[in-house]
């Protein structure tokens, strides 16, 4: 999964329920962020009351308004 972020390929994982995919990938996203300046991490949870603007006011909440409606990350980093 780290080869594929490094070439700006977003991974999925597949597999059943208890498998460890949610701990792999939490354990990977801390340790590249914590690891380098170079990525920022967002976790966000879905359940029965996401609703679209609450996914957006999420989303955003992190992000600066660079040109246009163009947003990004603050700075140089990646957001994961």
């Amino acid at each position: 999964m780290r080869k594929f972020i490094q070439v700006n390929i977003s991974p999925l994982l597949v597999g059943n329920a208890g498998c460890g995919k949610t701990q792999i990938t939490k354990g990977l996203l801390n340790d590249m962020t914590t690891g380098s300046d170079d990525y920022l991490q967002q976790t966000i949870n879905f359940n029965y009351y996401t609703d679209s603007t609450l996914l957006q006011s999420q989303l955003e909440s992190q992000l600066e308004k660079k040109a246009g409606k163009t947003f990004a990350p603050i700075g140089k980093y990646k957001m994961l």
